[in-house]
């Protein structure tokens, strides 16, 4: 006899597995769009990874409820109920798809750290650069004796003094 709530449990767990297999897609579209240099890509795919994010969260609440409720059936603390117990206590066709679910978690979770560390290290480069970007052209701003517009729109030599300071000389 199948039990309604290890039913309930496989199908939460499928779900999922199939939202993190969703997140890994968009991560991998992600890294694309960050090699390319595709802010508004990167912005929207974020979202979507928001979206599903807050999907498996909800089903997180749900596996939750049912273990509390398989905990409270087999007289155990819930904290201490594992995937590889409730497998193990299941009939053996359920306890086989538990197991088979549990290692496709595995893989996917692991699949996900690495694309997410992949794309965060895409991401810390790019800072790098633009920051690289950055100090270089103020440094080139900051270079004394620096040729620049004067205010009649000649060249002119800019001075190092604050900007409040600031005067051209001709």
């Amino acid at each position: 006899m199948n039990n309604p709530l290890l039913e309930d449990l496989i199908e939460v767990l499928t779900g999922e597995v199939a939202l993190y297999e969703g997140i890994l897609a968009l991560l991998a579209e992600e890294g694309e769009a960050l090699m390319s240099r595709r802010p508004q890509s990167v912005l929207d795919l974020a979202r979507r990874k928001e979206t599903l994010v807050l999907k498996i969260r909800t089903l997180e609440e749900s596996r939750y409820l049912i273990c509390q409720r398989l905990a409270k059936a087999w007289d155990r603390p819930a904290a201490t109920l594992t995937l590889s117990e409730i497998a193990a206590r299941s009939e053996p066709v359920l306890g086989a798809r538990l197991v088979e679910i549990r290692g496709r978690m595995r893989a996917c979770v692991d699949k996900l750290r690495g694309a997410n560390d992949r794309n965060s290290d895409l991401c810390r480069h790019g800072m790098e650069t633009v920051r690289s970007i950055m100090e270089a052209v103020a440094g080139e701003l900051n270079r004394p004796g620096r040729q620049a517009y004067g205010p009649k729109g000649g060249g002119a030599t800019r001075s190092l003094e604050p900007a409040s300071t600031m005067h051209w000389t001709t």
